[in-house]
């Protein structure tokens, strides 16, 4: 038996329209990023699932990698891995900017951005994966 005291003070966490509202992500939404592997598990009290901070801060991280032009096939990889903890393993391979790049011109950054902004999106996420 579950004494009242014990409950009172256990944090009660966030149900399915309490995470949606604060993460503006509809629930329809989460229940989707839940099917596809996204997020992980809620907590299941009765019939309720509550969800916590964790749940808020990936769906965060959801958005901005959406953002960044990650399908969902590719961030569920890449969650999965941050799970595992292989994302450090990762992050090493990844080798840091030289420190004397030289400085761009205005026009040598704009010509930069535009056509290789594709190109270098898709090599870091190669990198990263390979």
């Amino acid at each position: 038996m579950v004494d009242a005291s014990e409950s009172e003070t256990e944090p009660a966490g966030l149900t399915i329209d309490d995470l949606a509202g604060a993460s503006k992500v509809p629930s329809r939404t989460i229940r989707f990023y839940q099917s596809k592997g996204l997020l992980p598990k809620p907590v299941i009290r009765g019939r309720v699932a509550f969800y916590d901070k964790a749940h808020l801060e990936r769906l965060e991280l959801i958005a901005s990698l959406q953002d960044r032009g990650l399908r969902i096939e590719a961030i569920r990889d890449l969650v999965t891995r941050m799970d595992r903890g292989e994302l450090d393993k990762l992050i090493e391979r990844v080798e840091p900017a030289p420190r004397d790049i030289r400085r761009f011109t205005n026009e040598d950054d704009e010509r930069y951005r535009h056509e290789d902004r594709d190109h270098r999106r898709r090599s870091f996420w190669r990198e990263l994966f390979d």
